[in-house]
């Protein structure tokens, strides 16, 4: 059986300032953007970095700070934790980060295994940008 990965879905506040902040730092794409009526949401899939995301906004979306705490507190929570990327060239990429503003929780973190920055997107979400020590 062959299975593979679709999308990452993402509940949004705002769809609108999602999907510009994906698009300003990383160069997503809207691919579709709908109305789901059965599930009352506005959906738009969004691509780049060679995957897809599944931004979608519900009218009285609810925000539980458990899930938006900050490392390692983050881990407490059982649920997903962070969107996790790679590059080869971290220091370049987190100057370009940088440049755009980004809410930055760490930068170029040395770890046992790489070093890593990490950053907040549109809506509080943890991305950890990555770098394998060689």
């Amino acid at each position: 059986m062959h299975v593979q990965l679709q999308s990452i879905a993402i509940s949004v506040e705002d769809l609108d300032r999602a999907i510009d902040w994906w698009h300003r730092i990383f160069g997503f794409q809207v691919v579709t953007r709908t109305h789901l009526e059965a599930l009352g949401a506005d959906v738009a899939i969004i691509q780049g970095l060679d995957f897809r995301l599944e931004l979608i906004q519900v009218p009285h979306a609810q925000r539980f700070d458990a899930l938006f705490a900050a490392p390692p507190a983050h881990l407490l929570a059982i649920g997903a934790k962070a969107l996790v990327l790679e590059t080869g060239d971290l220091s370049s990429l987190t100057r370009i980060l940088e440049e755009h503003g980004v809410t930055f929780l760490w930068q170029e973190l040395a770890l046992e295994i790489g070093v890593a920055t990490a950053i907040r997107d549109s809506e509080g979400n943890l991305i950890n940008i990555f770098q394998k020590t060689a």
